[in-house]
């Protein structure tokens, strides 16, 4: 059955040590104010969506720490017609599913040109294996309507991973949302070579993007184009770096681009995983 969470803000949180899995035959579907922390729900494969935003006006998602996987189409679904504060995702793994990771549109034109959602950020997450056969990105952020002349969706995305991506919009499909600033991402291995960003207007900024173009009507400055960033080991989930990934130490920060939760490996371990059985 689906979960709805309704009236009050609410915090689920994960007891200190404890890593509780939610495995979900439906969604989480929230009304109220909403922080999730340090939970992983695994649809299974067949479930819909992880959660969804349903004509919550002026409320917010907050994730941190928290790990979302197969589900059959959307892991974040604020597809609606009210206006969401804001979604949140920080530090989280977004993984295995059908359509996009993050899907946000709105299909009508809300009360004085608001966006669908006023404020997105996502920082320090990894993305993979999003399968998307349809219109969408992997991340995928759309005004539809009259919003875009009130300003759009403030975007802000930094030290993001996203790997193995089927979506034909792209990794990053941004649209109509000039406040739009993505910096120390890594985006990579799209399975039939859509865009990695695909973006009108915005900045992308000190980003590694490979095997995958950018769309030229954002701005591009200080970004590594066409670089395999050498994961360790990409199709079993382990982006840690290999000794030489050209996003070593590249971030603004002086850290590595991508997320920081992966590290650079051990040349001794690099060299046995490459060696031939």
């Amino acid at each position: 059955q689906s979960v709805t969470l309704d009236k009050k803000g609410l915090v689920i949180m994960a007891a200190d040590g404890a890593k509780p899995v939610i495995k979900a035959s439906s969604y989480m579907k929230h009304y109220a104010t909403t922080t999730v922390i340090g939970i992983t729900f695994d649809g299974g494969g067949t479930a819909e969506h992880g959660f969804y935003s349903y004509d919550n006006t002026n409320k917010s998602l907050t994730l941190i720490d928290c790990e979302i996987g197969n589900y059959a189409q959307y892991l974040i679904n604020a597809s609606t017609s009210a206006h969401i504060d804001s979604l949140i995702i920080e530090g989280c793994l977004l993984h295995d599913c059908g359509d996009a990771a993050v899907y946000m549109t709105n299909t009508d034109v809300l009360p004085d040109g608001l966006p669908i959602c006023s404020y997105f950020k996502m920082t320090n997450s990894t993305i993979y294996n999003i399968n998307g056969e349809q219109y969408y990105g992997a991340i995928d952020i759309r005004e539809n309507k009259s919003a875009y002349g009130a300003g759009g969706t403030e975007v802000i995305v930094d030290h993001v991973t996203l790997y193995n991506y089927k979506n034909p919009q792209g990794g990053f499909y941004i649209y109509k949302s000039p406040k739009l600033t993505i910096t120390n991402t890594i985006v990579a291995n799209p399975t039939e070579g859509p865009a990695a960003f695909y973006i009108y207007g915005g900045t992308v900024d000190n980003s590694l993007y490979f095997n995958g173009s950018a769309d030229s009507r954002g701005t591009y400055k200080e970004c590594i184009d066409g670089q395999d960033p050498l994961f360790m080991d990409p199709t079993n989930g382990n982006f840690n770096l290999q000794p030489g990934s050209p996003v070593i130490g590249k971030a603004t920060d002086g850290t590595n681009m991508g997320d920081p939760r992966w590290k650079v490996a051990a040349a001794e371990l690099a060299f046995a995983m490459a060696a031939p059985a």
